[in-house]
């Protein structure tokens, strides 16, 4: 569609798409197309420490909220 001058607020957004957005997430998806699995497994895989941890705080947070419902009750 032909307009007599176009919209400063309608051509961002295309330029930027076009330019930017567009080749980084073709850069992202091409290199982890490629990606091993292995490499993928290690990746995204949750450090064991960081596994403990929330473990840890989980534990935490039920101990709590028993105080809580305790103290609640009387």
């Amino acid at each position: 569609m032909k307009v007599a001058s176009k919209r400063f607020v309608d051509v961002i957004p295309m330029l930027l798409q076009m330019n930017f957005t567009q080749p980084i997430l073709l850069a992202v998806f091409n290199e982890t197309a490629e990606t091993s699995d292995g490499v993928l497994d290690r990746v995204l895989m949750d450090n064991i420490a960081d596994v403990e941890r929330y473990q840890n705080v989980s534990n935490q947070l039920k101990s709590l909220e028993a105080a809580k419902n305790i103290i609640n009750a009387y």
